[in-house]
């Protein structure tokens, strides 16, 4: 065992030595995102100052790179991941189990606060190139069962169910094999962490003595510098402190010998090992694939594994912009306080010379008196020049100011800004789809990692799509399909006011002919206006399924909305639950759901023959022949073009044939 320890070793230090070309370049990004812009790193032992300068000239930080990289992890990771487990079989039992395998997920997703920790992850691979998850077991974790000998039904005990756990792990942690073209096939990978001694005890079992915190001349910075990085530990008075009680551990995977091995490097002692039959457990998202790393024999190597970005592409143009700020702001002092020309038999006090107003500067009277040295003319272009990087830093990062939320120019239309900040998104293509697969992979690893090691049933409470909660007691057993899908940048944010205008497109044209489910597409913030509030309707609804399923019949009154009492029994009735009721109970709910649709139909008819005689009282008033002259396109049966939202009270109406059918709708109902 002790040569394949040295083994280990001798693979993680390769891999580290192979890394430092990245590495570099992740600490600088690092350190702009930081706004330590004049600063560069070190070789494992942090930063140290660029440069030094004059006491009186300035040296402006203005940190784009922070604007643009928490604007690109943000829009990645607005949205929660749209996923679906496909069933083996098209057969109800795999349906059935297909379904539990989602809502395990779900309830993953939210146990373990997964939408923050996807954003963090995002981050690192806006900054780095390369974010990871790291996907494990916690068998310490979970609910508390009993255990019960199979034999003699007798019980021994109570024990946890365990559970999977997600962390967020940096890229300067994680080691994966540097001739792999990908995570998923890497033969072995690693995870380098800064652990307490107490902790090693409660995860494994075993104590170890901590390891002394190690100088900064140490012979092996590949191992050690997780210790040695660290400055509270290099404090003498923290050392009394710290020193001892903490260790680096080693986390080694091998797929192709199928095994894992817990060490702690600096004394090659193995504190846990076993059987690993999954693949490596970081999940990674890479912003920009790399091709390779360009080799001394001008070929491309090896790390093809790792990821880039275009944060590096932005850090010399923002170095450059602090310089040039930095710089304009110099040349304004001078010219308010311009420097003075003496003779050299001059008796001057520097610190009489001040830019206080009235303020008297003695001198000697020696020779000439002291006059001001003017600097000349600006070029106009020096003023140009910054406003020439924030363009550059713009379009060599792909995040411009409209999707920052900043503005565009006084000239630029709504639908303008819309089409630019969709333009923007498209740069964001790439990183998008691999963020999804991401995704995928952890689905997957979790569901992988209960049917190997969850031997206890699990109680999973989610909340379904009729906000009811629903509890399943989910089985490893019942894992039928490990096949996720994620739908491609799910996670992403999209343009709101592109997607309305698609929707009102597709009403107009007749793809989308129900009020109600363009009302949920259009997810408009001001819908609950026009709707008069739907959610004592939606309550009532349920209160009246609750007591259905205690075999009470319900009655429909004239003061009910009958479209949103159909859309809650449309989703409660498409549930599983709803597939176990009795026979007796479902006649309930289909007679009362035939009475509501009734009732709707009359109510659509209705409103129809009223739109219809608005149309023609309307068709000669001014504000139809105002949406006439300025929407050409429109009356033509295209798009929506430029309507005038603010012609007159019935603009929005008359504008919009959906609108006007949702509110002759709502105002029939109320």
């Amino acid at each position: 065992m002790g040569s394949y320890a040295d083994d280990i070793i001798a693979r993680l230090k390769a891999t580290e030595q192979a890394k430092d070309r990245h590495v570099t370049q992740w600490l600088i990004n690092l350190a702009f995102f930081k706004g330590y812009h004049y600063v560069r790193p070190t070789k494992g032992w942090g930063y140290i100052e660029r440069l030094r300068v004059d006491d009186w000239r300035h040296r402006l930080t203005i940190n784009h790179v922070r604007q643009i990289a928490l604007t690109m992890a943000s829009k990645l990771t607005q949205n929660r991941p749209t996923w679906t487990v496909l069933p083996a079989t098209m057969d109800q039992d795999d349906m059935l189990r297909a379904r539990m395998c989602q809502a395990a997920l779900d309830f993953t997703w939210e146990k373990e606060n997964c939408q923050a920790k996807l954003f963090r992850m995002a981050l690192w691979s806006v900054l780095t190139g390369n974010g990871y998850l790291a996907v494990y077991w916690d068998a310490n974790a979970g609910d508390m069962k009993e255990t019960v000998d199979p034999e003699t039904g007798e019980v021994l005990g109570t024990r946890p169910t365990g559970f999977p756990r997600i962390e967020v792990v940096s890229p300067l942690d994680i080691g994966l094999d540097p001739l792999a073209e990908n995570a998923d096939d890497c033969e072995w990978g690693y995870r380098l962490r800064l652990v307490s001694t107490s902790w090693v005890k409660k995860q494994y079992g075993k104590r170890v003595k901590g390891t002394q915190v190690p100088t900064r001349n140490t012979q092996e910075p590949e191992i050690v510098s997780r210790l040695a990085e660290a400055d509270i530990l290099q404090s003498v008075n923290d050392r009394r402190v710290f020193d001892g009680e903490y260790v680096t551990v080693l986390e080694w995977y091998d797929i192709q010998k199928q095994k894992f091995v817990i060490m702690l490097p600096e004394t090659r002692e193995i504190i846990s090992e076993g059987e690993w039959t999954l693949p490596v457990p970081y999940i990674q998202c890479r912003a920009i694939p790399n091709v390779g790393d360009i080799e001394g024999s001008g070929g491309f190597g090896s790390h093809a594994n790792l990821g880039e970005t275009p944060i590096s592409d932005t850090v010399e143009l923002n170095q450059a912009l602090d310089s040039a700020e930095s710089r304009l702001l110099d040349i304004c002092n001078l010219l308010a306080m311009p420097r003075l020309l003496v003779p050299k038999t001059a008796l001057m006090s520097r610190n009489a010379i001040t830019d206080q107003p009235g303020s008297q500067i003695p001198w000697s009277g020696n020779g000439q008196a002291p006059r001001e040295l003017t600097m000349g003319n600006i070029p106009s272009w020096t003023y140009q020049h910054p406003e020439r990087m924030k363009g550059w830093l713009y379009d060599t990062s792909g995040v411009h100011p409209v999707s920052m939320g900043m503005s565009a120019g006084s000239n630029t239309s709504g639908r303008a800004v819309a089409i630019m900040a969709e333009q923007d998104a498209t740069t964001f293509a790439p990183h998008a789809r691999d963020l999804s697969e991401a995704i995928r992979r952890a689905a997957l690893m979790v569901l992988k990692l209960w049917r190997t090691y969850g031997d206890a049933p699990t109680t999973v409470r989610i909340v379904g799509r009729n906000n009811s909660l629903e509890v399943y007691e989910f089985f490893s057993d019942r894992i039928g399909s490990e096949d996720v899908m994620v739908q491609p940048g799910s996670t992403f944010a999209a343009s709101k006011q592109l997607m309305q205008d698609k929707i009102m497109n597709a009403w107009q044209m007749g793809i989308i002919t129900d009020p109600n489910q363009a009302r949920r597409a259009l997810e408009m913030g001001d819908i609950s206006i026009l709707e008069g509030g739907e959610d004592c309707h939606r309550l009532k609804q349920r209160r009246e399924t609750a007591n259905m399923l205690k075999g009470k019949p319900a009655t429909v009154e004239d003061w009910h909305d009958n479209a949103v009492h159909l859309d809650e029994m449309i989703q409660w009735m498409n549930s599983p639950k709803f597939d176990d009721l009795d026979q007796q109970v479902k006649a309930l709910f289909v007679q009362h759901f035939a009475e509501h649709k009734a009732r709707e139909q009359g109510n659509m008819v209705a409103n129809q023959d009223a739109a219809r005689q608005r149309g023609v009282a309307n068709a000669g008033s001014a504000g139809m022949q105002r949406q006439q002259e300025e929407m050409p396109v429109q009356a033509q049966g295209g798009g929506i073009g430029t309507a005038n939202f603010g012609a007159g009270p019935d603009s929005v109406a008359e504008a919009h044939p959906l609108m006007a059918a949702i509110t002759n709708m709502t105002g029939a109902k109320q």
